[in-house]
């Protein structure tokens, strides 16, 4: 290099360096944030508040709240359900309702630390209710087997493992909350009635939040509803439905996009340097996801990989 160049050399490496720093620190913060907040989330019971407006969604218009149910309460979450769990009933040819409830009393959630902890003082001091356990998870297996995710039947059968080993572990405990609304199952019922001897009336729907296709923000399982009064049962309309599918069809796109580049940025701050690629990676599993679904459901379809995720966009803005 001349003198000159290696001057403009050096300037530009130096603002690169700059940048680089600026932009890891940010990247260490964020990373640091996060697993904060995973923390805080794992191991911090919540409340629903009284008064709370509680969503459900099902296929029955019957007006009465009875046994354990799914629910949800954050607006979010209410939109997607209307539209995923809406959209699979209509599509059954069933009919679709919403079922709007109030809670009297301010109900407690257990974290999925103290749900887990629940659990193994449960299996330690109960006679039988580790063979219970078995039980169900075993049953799960065969009913569901042709139905599950892969993160479902992964979790599962590394619970059933851990219950040949004889350890209670997170693994179990998500393996039985992906069963919560088995009102036959021995282990579910003796769990509830163990967390209600705590003061806990709920528990964290942790198969919705991260194991199911629906990944919600904070879906509960409530199993203690004696002060809770159904407001309002209403139908809902294919339209109604669909808008809604449509509304929040892109949020399990942007929650892997997060959780995938988190999982790459907190184990180093090296991670930095892979955010765009692991974007992208996460992204293009989207769009064949995407491509794969429309095509099963449009099995003549002339259009291109590349016209299909267009539309999608286009009808995902509204400008279709």
């Amino acid at each position: 290099m001349t003198a000159d160049e290696a001057a403009v050399a050096a300037y530009k490496r130096e603002r690169t360096e700059k940048i680089l720093a600026v932009t890891l620190g940010v990247t260490v913060a964020a990373a640091g944030a996060y697993v904060a907040y995973k923390h805080h989330n794992y191991s911090v019971d919540k409340i629903i508040k009284s008064g709370t407006m509680i969503s459900r969604i099902s296929s029955s218009s019957n007006a009465g709240v009875h046994d354990a149910f799914y629910a949800a309460t954050d607006k979010a979450d209410i939109t997607k359900y209307i539209g995923a769990l809406g959209r699979n009933y209509q599509e059954q040819g069933l009919p679709a309702y919403q079922k709007l409830m109030r809670n009297g009393s301010d109900i407690k959630i257990a974290s999925e630390k103290n749900a887990l902890r629940g659990l193994r003082e449960l299996s330690k001091n109960k006679g039988g209710y580790v063979n219970d356990l078995k039980k169900t998870l075993n049953d799960a297996g065969k009913v569901f087997n042709n139905d599950m995710t892969a993160a479902q039947s992964k979790t599962l059968t590394k619970a059933l493992n851990s219950l040949d080993k004889g350890r209670i572990d997170g693994n179990v405990y998500s393996a039985l909350n992906m069963n919560f609304v088995q009102r036959d199952s021995p282990a579910v019922t003796e769990f509830y009635k163990h967390m209600a001897s705590k003061g806990y009336g709920a528990v964290m729907d942790i198969n919705d939040q991260r194991l199911s296709d629906y990944m919600a923000k904070t879906p509960v399982v409530i199993f203690n509803n004696k002060d809770i009064k159904v407001e309002a049962v209403r139908k809902l309309g294919e339209a109604q439905v669909n808008k809604a599918f449509v509304d929040t069809a892109g949020e399990l796109s942007r929650k892997a996009t997060i959780d995938g580049l988190m999982s790459i940025i907190a184990p180093s701050a090296a991670g930095a340097t892979a955010v765009g690629a692991g974007s992208a990676a996460v992204n293009s599993k989207w769009n064949d996801h995407i491509v794969k679904k429309y095509r099963e459901e449009h099995p003549d379809t002339q259009l291109s990989y590349t016209e299909i995720i267009r539309n999608y966009e286009k009808k995902r803005s509204g400008k279709a």
